[in-house]
């Protein structure tokens, strides 16, 4: 198997008018139409948005992005899109490219207009999209994996072939890493579960990366996190695509020891940078089909 792209992004971040989601896929990352080729995730933001990416930028030169007027939307109008994208482009594709698959999940928080009410109870988002030949194409809740206690909302979820024996072990892990008769879990402690879990499962001919990226989202107060999960502390670091209130960002390659903030996403590398000096730099994410 020929690997195209080893640093390719699956994820997505977005704030909707009623809430944040982190999108992310499984499956095709370039989509395919004629002799031309399209990043996943940059096919994701033009279907969502209805704008199509400004030209790569030079190395060096930050990642494309686009800052001005954005028709806002909510998760629900979000999910529409998605799905009329995929059902509308999947059987188009070559037929060993529909014979990949494709999944989405899509996790977060949505809230009711006014977040800052004392009783206002956000609802959380967690569900699922597969495009299956000869099947309608729709977003199904997720079957959830809670744990103890139940108020703590803790559940797991997963798309990828072979991930069943992956959440039966999740599962076992954050009950045994659990304290006191509630088994209270933190936000670190499942994040660092996940992380192990996926890597004991990223072995030679697998498909799945050392490498991995992780999206947190507070309910109320604080920024959201993204950790990039690299296995070299000098290696490049990477950002998701982000669909922000005021414009979009694409996915940034980042290198040195700076720990950049886009929107009010604060994004970090793990293990943080040990190099000599302190030169910083952000650039485009390399993209194959433009090079």
């Amino acid at each position: 198997m020929e690997t195209w792209d080893p640093a390719a992004n699956k994820t997505l971040f977005i704030e909707a008018v009623n809430g944040r989601v982190v999108v992310s896929y499984a499956g095709l990352s370039y989509i395919r139409s004629g002799k031309s080729s399209e990043p996943t995730d940059q096919w994701l933001v033009r279907e969502i948005t209805g704008l199509a990416p400004p030209p790569p930028m030079r190395k060096g030169g930050g990642p494309p992005h686009y800052f001005g007027p954005l028709q806002r939307r909510t998760i629900r109008d979000i999910q529409d899109r998605i799905r009329s994208a995929v059902d509308t482009t999947w059987p188009k594709l070559p037929a060993q490219d529909r014979a990949n698959g494709f999944e989405i999940t899509m996790s977060g928080w949505s809230w009711p207009h006014d977040i800052n009410r004392s009783n206002a109870r956000p609802s959380g988002i967690l569900s699922q999209l597969e495009w299956v030949p000869g099947k309608p194409t729709e977003w199904s809740p997720v079957t959830r994996r809670r744990f103890l206690p139940v108020s703590r909302g803790w559940s797991t979820a997963s798309i990828g072939s072979g991930t069943k024996a992956l959440l039966t072990s999740i599962d076992q892990q954050i009950l045994a890493t659990g304290e006191g008769a509630a088994k209270h879990v933190t936000e670190d402690q499942v994040e660092r579960i996940l992380v192990d879990t996926i890597r004991s499962a990223a072995t030679p001919g697998s498909g799945i990366g050392q490498d991995l990226m992780s999206v947190y989202l507070p309910i109320r107060g604080g920024n959201p996190r993204v950790r990039y999960f690299r296995t070299h502390s000098d290696s490049l670091a990477y950002s998701p695509a982000f669909i922000l209130s005021e414009g979009i960002v694409y996915p940034s390659a980042l290198g040195g020891p700076m720990r950049p903030q886009i929107g009010n996403v604060e994004i970090e590398a793990i293990p943080p940078y040990t190099g000599d000096g302190n030169s910083n730099s952000m650039s485009s994410q390399p993209r194959p089909p433009f090079q």
